[in-house]
């Protein structure tokens, strides 16, 4: 799949930039950039494109069926473990 610098892929990697040691789901994402002209299913392309790239990570959380997205390019998480406390959700 060819990669495209599109404005609305920029604003999503800038936000997952932003926030490196949270997860989000899609809708989640949504949300946080209900302001700009991105769309749900922009979204779903993008974060499909990211995952097979290698940029960013896929988690499910337990007990739920929601799929969640991680940046893993930051310098910090290269080549690293992810933990993910039951309680509060942060992710090391």
């Amino acid at each position: 799949m060819a990669s495209y610098n599109t404005t609305q892929r920029k604003m999503l990697i800038d936000f997952l930039k932003s926030n490196p040691d949270k997860q989000f789901s899609a809708k989640q994402i949504f949300g946080e950039l209900s302001d700009s002209s991105i769309s749900l299913s922009a979204i779903y392309r993008n974060i499909s494109a990211l995952e097979a790239e290698g940029v960013i990570n896929r988690f499910s959380k337990e007990g739920s069926r929601e799929i969640c997205y991680q940046y893993t390019q930051h310098e910090n998480c290269r080549n690293s473990l992810h933990l993910t406390c039951v309680e509060c959700g942060k992710t090391f």
